[in-house]
């Protein structure tokens, strides 16, 4: 990809599922800094570190599964509902007359990231794009706060974990496993 950037026939390089352990050692051996690394990103799941170095870098973050994700079974990180089925999302949502979906869109694109929802439902299609809100403060914080954090945001619960699938953790920050 660095050779074709190289050559003109490409302008730019998106990456997607990049860890900041892969991010750096591609800059480092190819000079590249991606215009976006697209990965999952919503409410359970910061991933703060990561979204820190890209800001950083100038790398685009583009949120997969900003909704939560449906999952299946040979990759599923969590069990239970996801964040559309937080209590505190749905009473953000019914205090600002808001779909949780739009709630959470609003959250994520504040922060920057941008958003790739998916829906099988014209009407709900409809809805994401009426995601502008002012959330509060206070709003901001609750959403923030639904998953345990450490200071770098490590904690969160992943929908999609490939970890047993694969037989290696993708997304290990310590050991560069192949992707």
């Amino acid at each position: 990809m660095a050779a074709l950037i190289q050559t003109g026939k490409v302008k730019a390089v998106g990456l997607s599922n990049f860890n900041v352990l892969k991010l750096k050692r591609l800059i480092a051996e190819t000079g590249v800094v991606p215009v976006c690394n697209q990965v999952e990103f919503n409410p359970f799941f910061l991933q703060k570190r990561l979204h820190d170095f890209c800001k950083l870098q100038g790398i685009q973050l583009v949120a997969h599964c900003p909704l939560g994700g449906s999952l299946a079974s040979t990759v599923a990180g969590r069990k239970g509902g996801g964040p559309l089925d937080s209590p505190v999302i749905i009473d953000i949502a019914e205090k600002h007359g808001k779909t949780p979906a739009q709630i959470i869109l609003a959250w994520i694109i504040g922060r920057g990231v941008c958003a790739i929802p998916k829906s099988n439902s014209e009407t709900r299609i409809k809805e994401n794009f009426y995601y502008q809100v002012a959330l509060t403060q206070e709003d901001d914080l609750q959403i923030g706060s639904l998953v345990g954090m450490e200071p770098n945001g490590d904690y969160g619960v992943r929908n999609l974990d490939p970890t047993h699938h694969l037989g290696f953790d993708p997304y290990d920050e310590e050991i560069d496993q192949p992707v």
